[in-house]
């Protein structure tokens, strides 16, 4: 995932960034993938948005945080919707000025083929790095029908607490 530093302290990369009960999750992967419709359906679950589309972390103790770039503040996009103001139809509790990083969910565009030899009963987890600290990650596959919404609720409320450390380099 290309990142691109706005300032030393600052990257800012594609996603989007949600608090789902208190916990900050980062959504990645492709464009076209379904990161703002899964965010839009949390949105609707009570949760709340912090950045779509591009999501400025910084460093701070125990774990990275987000922020929405100041002009899509509140904003989030939607494939033949448009520019959807969050707080207007979702209420003020929508969205979250910033948020702790807990997990990044990596979502991966799945053949039928691929989905067929995920594993099943093993998740795929990995670890993503920003600012000198690690982040876990999970993939997960995305096919149609699949109730990803869901999948992101459940993978953030199984969650044991973070442990988020600086990277030796």
């Amino acid at each position: 995932m290309p990142i691109r530093p706005t300032s030393p302290e600052v990257q800012t990369i594609p996603g989007v960034l949600l608090s789902l009960d208190g916990r900050g999750v980062l959504l990645t992967g492709e464009s076209g993938v379904g990161k703002s419709e899964t965010a839009l359906q949390l949105i609707e679950r009570g949760h709340r948005l912090v950045a779509d589309d591009a999501v400025e972390l910084y460093p701070a103790p125990g774990a990275p945080r987000g922020r929405s770039p100041e002009a899509l503040r509140g904003l989030l996009e939607v494939r033949g919707l448009g520019l959807l103001e969050v707080t207007r139809l979702f209420g003020p509790g929508a969205w979250l000025a910033e948020t702790s990083i807990a997990l990044e969910i990596e979502l991966l565009k799945a053949s039928p083929a691929d989905y067929a030899d995920w594993p099943r009963l093993e998740p795929r987890h990995c670890e993503r790095a920003y600012l000198g600290q690690s982040l876990p990650c999970l993939q997960l596959p995305v096919s149609p029908g699949r109730p990803l919404a869901l999948l992101v609720e459940t993978a953030t409320r199984g969650l044991s607490p973070p442990t988020v450390r600086p990277l030796s380099c």
